[in-house]
C-alpha cells in the first residue's frame, strides 16, 4: 500500500532532487530522496495499522468502522491544520552538488518531504486499512491526493470526495 499510494507522490521531490543534482548523480540523488520519503512512511506503518485496528475493534462492524475512518479523514481535510501540511510538502532545500555531503542532503530531503506529506495524508491512509486494502478505496484516496498536492484541490471538495468515495466502497467495495 505504501508504495502504490505514496510513489505518486514522491515525484515531485524526486523530480526537485534531481533538478538540483549534477547531471552524473541525478539518478542517486531520486534513490536517496526515494528511501528517505518512503522510509518515513514504512515506519509510520505500523500506528497507522494500529489505529485502524483499533478503530475496527470499537466500530463492530467493517462498514462502521470505513464510515469512522471517512469522517476522520473528511474533518482532517476540512481543517486549517491540513492547508498548512500541505503547503510544508512543497518546501525545497539547498542540496550539495557532490560527495557524502549530497547523499546526506538528498536522504534528509526525502524524509523531510515524507514528515510533511505524513502530516498532511495521515488520516487518508485510513479508509484503505479499514477497507481491507480495497483497490477501489486505494485508488480513489491516491488519486485525491495527487489532485491535492499537484492540482490544488479545494478541501472542501476532498472532503466531499471523500464521503463520494465511501459510498462507491460500499456498492463496488
Amino acid at each position: 500500500m505504501t508504495a502504490a499510494m505514496m510513489l505518486p507522490l514522491a515525484a515531485g521531490p524526486a523530480r526537485y532532487a534531481s533538478l538540483r543534482s549534477l547531471w552524473r548523480r541525478r539518478h542517486l540523488a531520486i534513490f536517496l530522496v526515494l528511501c528517505g520519503y518512503l522510509g518515513l512512511w514504512l515506519a509510520a506503518a505500523p500506528p497507522l495499522h494500529a489505529l485502524s485496528a483499533f478503530i475496527g475493534l470499537m466500530a463492530g462492524d467493517p462498514s462502521i468502522a470505513m464510515a469512522v475512518a471517512v469522517a476522520a479523514a473528511a474533518l482532517w481535510q476540512s481543517s486549517p491544520f491540513k492547508s498548512a501540511a500541505l503547503a510544508a510538502c512543497h518546501r525545497g532545500r539547498a542540496l550539495a552538488p557532490a560527495g557524502a555531503a549530497a547523499n546526506r542532503d538528498c536522504l534528509i530531503y526525502g524524509a523531510q518531504s515524507g514528515i510533511a506529506c505524513l502530516r498532511s495524508c495521515w488520516l487518508l491512509m485510513l479508509p484503505p486499512l479499514a477497507s481491507g486494502h480495497s483497490p477501489t478505496v486505494m485508488i480513489g484516496i491516491a488519486a485525491l491526493a495527487a489532485a491535492e498536492r499537484y492540482r490544488g484541490l479545494p478541501t472542501t471538495i476532498s472532503s466531499a470526495l471523500l464521503l463520494g468515495l465511501l459510498f462507491a466502497w460500499r456498492i463496488w467495495g
